[in-house]
């Protein structure tokens, strides 16, 4: 059984986050792009920000593995990053512990990423959806899960990354630890929503939106979470 690790409860923990202080090689390949994300504060509890391929044209998630922005690897000056396969992607769900998500479906956001690029997001703040997600399970009676479960919410607040203003739109350098600088553009993020999939078991919980589910909204897709 799993059972929620409550910011409430352990947020005595804080600063105890895994570091990326030493220095890491982001530079995208040919066939990669890195994004870079900055968090408003230390995360405690093992949380991945998941992003999924996107078809803004048709407002539905594409085919392809998701990427997850691990937010308990931050660098001593706040960052984080991941090298992913180029392409459009959209703010696809909020999940801690592999176990219980938060799923952006109605109102959120996307930007494309080009090969060999390295992308600057912006700031992202956790706390609204740390504290939607809380309420969620509690509500819910979730915090024990069977191993293996993942359990989506679909009334999550508005996924939201913050332009950094201080970054120039042209892009620029950017201090991602205090040994370690890399330059980067600065991402245009633009309002999004997708489509659901189905859930033929009816597995969604108590926020189960008639048969549909946050994830395998498109054919074929090959649904994993990135590690």
């Amino acid at each position: 059984m799993r059972i929620m690790g409550l910011l409430a409860v352990v947020s005595f923990l804080a600063g105890c986050g895994t570091s990326q202080t030493a220095p890491a090689d982001l530079s995208p390949g040919a066939d990669s792009g890195t994004i870079i994300l900055r968090l408003a504060a230390m995360h405690v509890v093992p949380t991945k920000l998941m992003l999924a391929p996107y078809d803004p044209n048709n407002h539905r998630l594409g085919g392809g593995s998701y990427a997850g922005i691990d937010m308990f690897r931050v660098s001593d000056r706040g960052f984080v990053w991941k090298r992913i396969r180029p392409g459009t992607y959209v703010l696809h769900s909020y999940i801690q512990q592999d176990t219980w998500d938060l799923c952006f479906y109605a109102d959120t956001e996307y930007f494309t990423l080009s090969p060999g690029q390295t992308l600057y997001l912006g700031t992202f703040d956790p706390a609204p959806y740390d504290s939607a997600l809380t309420q969620d399970v509690q509500y819910a009676d979730d915090t024990k899960l069977p191993h293996g479960t993942v359990r989506s919410y679909y009334d999550s607040p508005t996924a939201h990354i913050e332009p950094d203003r201080g970054f120039p739109d042209t892009g620029g350098t950017l201090p991602v630890s205090a040994t370690q600088s890399v330059q980067a553009s600065k991402a245009v993020l633009a309002p999004a929503s997708f489509a659901l999939g189905t859930d033929v078991f009816g597995t969604g919980g108590l926020f189960h939106l008639g048969g549909k589910t946050c994830f395998g909204a498109a054919p074929g897709m090959d649904v994993k979470y990135a590690q």
